[in-house]
């Protein structure tokens, strides 16, 4: 019959645990074999990562020709490899989500997924990052990177909306503008004035060239 506290008994940690309870109170010392074995399976050290890499360098996507034409915006969900000197190691497309002119989302598979994914991946291979920290060292590691792409349109539709012009505005090359499709859209005229005012005063930093394009075409359009 083996002994109570054999090495075999110790070695199971529900067993050793209530033995050695038993022991101590009853004013033992543990066996020699005891002081020396090694940590509980039940007991792993682990590493630990410090946060996430950070970014130091981000290149912005280039907008894809057809899409940004089309006024059609997307988001991209990427997977991103970090190397321990903080570049990109790789990248990977995870999903891509795309919008059409209304701001509705796109079937699957449509002809601008590729493109969208395609830019968002080329600029992600520029990024740089603060790495990973393991244990006090840098390392690499796995991050996921969203990229949006948002169509001018998108934002102005509700504008235009709810300044009555159904159409589309377009910024041409003298800095005016034009109501309807590109190439095939209309000069304003002086009864759009007031639509183009409500545009021009509601529209926000971002799309500053089109409210000064607005502008310049409201005054040569005069009183």
């Amino acid at each position: 019959m083996p002994h109570p506290l054999a090495p075999t008994a110790w070695l199971d940690p529900l067993v050793w645990t209530d033995r050695l309870a038993v022991l101590l109170a009853l004013g033992g010392s543990l066996p020699a074999f005891a002081q020396t074995l090694p940590p509980s399976p039940m007991q792993p050290t682990f590493s630990r990562t410090e946060g996430v890499p950070v970014p130091k360098t981000q290149v912005s996507p280039e907008y894809p020709a057809a899409a940004k034409e089309a006024n059609v915006g997307a988001r991209v969900i990427l997977e991103v490899m970090v190397g321990a000197d903080g570049a990109v190691t790789d990248a990977r497309v995870l999903r891509t989500s795309v919008v059409d002119r209304q701001n509705e989302t796109m079937p699957a598979g449509n002809a601008y997924e590729a493109p969208f994914g395609e830019a968002a991946l080329a600029s992600a291979r520029a990024w740089t990052f603060e790495p990973a920290v393991r244990d006090g060292a840098p390392v690499a590691s796995t991050m996921t990177l969203p990229m949006r792409f948002t169509a001018r349109h998108s934002i102005r539709r509700p504008i235009l909306d709810a300044c009555g012009i159904t159409e589309d505005l377009f910024q041409t090359s003298d800095n005016t503008v034009i109501i309807g499709r590109r190439g095939e859209g209309r000069a304003p005229a002086a009864a759009d004035r007031t639509a183009l005012e409500c545009v021009a005063g509601r529209l926000e930093a971002g799309d500053a060239e089109l409210r000064d394009a607005i502008r310049s075409t409201l005054t040569k359009l005069g009183n």
